[in-house]
């Protein structure tokens, strides 16, 4: 099989490609459905697959579909982990692999939950105030407009224009990156509560780390970055100056400090390269203004479906490739660290 032949066309399918993988390997499977949500084309779930003793005191979890246009990726390089290790693992230590940690959002190819809540930026204590992005607020109509073509996309447009000459295009992307709580209907909405796809991995995460001395979180994204290059991301460390990351908040990684003191948490986002940071945004905002007020099943709402996808991952063999490698050396390296 091909690096290529690992990656699914859609959740459903990656779905079932998980389960039987798992089953072939011989690794049993919890399966979480959400609890709200249906589907006639399958079920809708969060499937979770162990390999490594329930003992282990190292653990990793590698997550995939965290957003759940980039859930085609994810899935695929879990199949190839799954294969990786099924027989054999480093001694007293354990990989969880959560597959379609968003599943309503990984069977809608959206980044974010029903609700429009992005995951990874919904892990935050809301009981204390809530960060305010200026900054997004200023430009959410624009970001986010009521017409996708003819003149009031135009005005989007030019007001988007006028910001980057004043702001830099450095100030829009980490700015839009960052998150908002304001506007339930934006981009990179983190909510008012925790949902349920976050408070239902933070039960697996207790659940498998339970007797774990050190664990370890690798969460699988695609969308930043060069083209094919993974940077792994170590949220347990102070971000380097100027990262596009820096000013994240509320990420999934985190929930690891429910279950382990700091010191013994490894917090590891990996972010593969795709197109470039206008295309994706563009495809982003085509697909929240599909979620408002558009209808999926038209020329124009498949088309869009058709481009956010093809932003999130690169049909083509090399690149494939380069995500599995990178992913099984970053793995590996992972795996040795929790054991140090």
């Amino acid at each position: 099989m091909s690096a290529r032949d690992l990656f699914s066309d859609n959740y459903f399918d990656a779905r079932q490609r998980f389960l039987k993988s798992a089953s072939q390997a011989g690794l049993a499977v919890e399966t979480f459905e959400h609890p709200e949500v249906t589907d006639n084309q399958g079920t809708i779930a969060t499937d979770v697959a162990r390999l490594g003793p329930n003992s282990a005191k190292n653990v990793l979890f590698v997550l995939s579909g965290v957003h759940g246009t980039e859930l085609t990726a994810g899935s695929g390089l879990q199949l190839g982990l799954m294969a990786e290790y099924a027989d054999h693992m480093p001694a007293d230590t354990a990989i969880v692999l959560v597959h379609a940690v968003n599943a309503v959002g990984s069977s809608r190819c959206r980044r974010t939950d029903e609700g429009n809540v992005d995951p990874n930026r919904n892990v935050r204590d809301f009981g204390k105030p809530l960060p305010v992005n200026e900054a997004y607020a200023s430009l959410h109509q624009a970001i986010c407009p009521e017409e996708w073509t003819g003149a009031g996309r135009l005005i989007a447009e030019t007001e988007i224009s006028s910001w980057i000459k004043k702001n830099g295009q450095d100030g829009l992307t980490k700015n839009v990156l960052r998150g908002q709580y304001d506007f339930p209907d934006g981009l990179f909405y983190g909510g008012k509560q925790r949902v349920w796809c976050v408070e239902n991995l933070s039960r697996i995460v207790k659940s498998h780390a339970d007797n774990a001395s050190r664990v370890a979180v690798l969460d699988l994204h695609t969308g930043l970055g060069p083209k094919g290059y993974g940077e792994a991301m170590r949220m347990h460390e102070v971000a380097r100056d100027g990262a596009d990351w820096e000013l994240i908040g509320g990420l999934v990684v985190d929930l690891i400090d429910e279950v382990v003191t700091a010191p013994n948490g490894l917090k590891v986002l990996l972010e593969f390269g795709t197109v470039d940071f206008d295309t994706i945004l563009e495809a982003q905002r085509a697909d929240n203004w599909l979620m408002r007020q558009g209808d999926p099943d038209t020329v124009e709402g498949r088309q869009i479906k058709a481009n956010i996808k093809a932003a999130l991952f690169v049909d083509e063999a090399d690149w494939c490739r380069d995500l599995l490698d990178q992913t099984q050396k970053i793995t590996a390296d992972l795996l040795a660290e929790l054991v140090q």
